[in-house]
């Protein structure tokens, strides 16, 4: 489980920050549109997936 610990908007597009269940923290960007879908906001604990790592798009989310 993940806990979403910022939700910036960026345009068009928003950086989810995130902190994973030891501590680790990471960030997804998604679309406006998935945010509001699934009404992220500090303090939801969703599931994250690392679809690729490094100098590539962050995880995917799921609530």
């Amino acid at each position: 489980m993940t806990t979403v610990e910022r939700v910036v908007r960026l345009g068009f597009e928003v950086r989810v920050e995130l902190r994973d269940e030891v501590g680790e923290r990471f960030a997804a960007q998604i679309t406006r549109a998935e945010v509001d879908r699934q009404h992220l906001a500090a303090g939801e604990t969703v599931w994250a997936r690392a679809s690729r790592v490094a100098d590539a798009p962050e995880p995917a989310l799921a609530h």
